[in-house]
């Protein structure tokens, strides 16, 4: 595996774990929907990855003007598949695990997109 590809996994993981406790509190704690609870993990996590991906990961100086817009993209696609594949495995599984099936939904996709699309190097 490639230096990049862990510390995607490590910002990821990190961001993952941040959600989860979004999660957890939102739902425990406050009494949300668990669908509108997981959407809004996600996306309060996401702040905290994109930073630690635009410094960290993908570190090669190009300006938030130029990678900010396209995170957000992936960021509104990222949460439409999270919430999906989260809501339909509320159907057969506790929310904790209907999570991390839609953390695993998401991965892959989100990683090609960061690497490929927001901080590709430019010729």
């Amino acid at each position: 595996m490639s230096r990049q590809f862990l510390l995607f996994l490590f910002v990821g993981g990190s961001a993952t774990l941040l959600q989860f406790m979004l999660l957890m509190y939102f739902v425990e704690w406050l009494g949300m929907s668990k669908v509108i609870a997981s959407a809004a993990g996600y996306l309060l996590s996401a702040a905290y990855n994109y930073l630690l991906n635009y410094y960290l990961t993908f570190a090669n100086g190009q300006s938030h003007w130029q990678t900010l817009p396209k995170f957000i993209a992936v960021v509104f696609l990222g949460v439409m598949v999270n919430t999906l594949v989260f809501a339909l495995m509320l159907y057969v599984a506790p929310y904790l695990l209907a999570q991390l099936f839609a953390v695993g939904a998401t991965l892959v996709v989100n990683f090609l997109l960061h690497k490929f699309w927001i901080y590709r190097r430019t010729q």
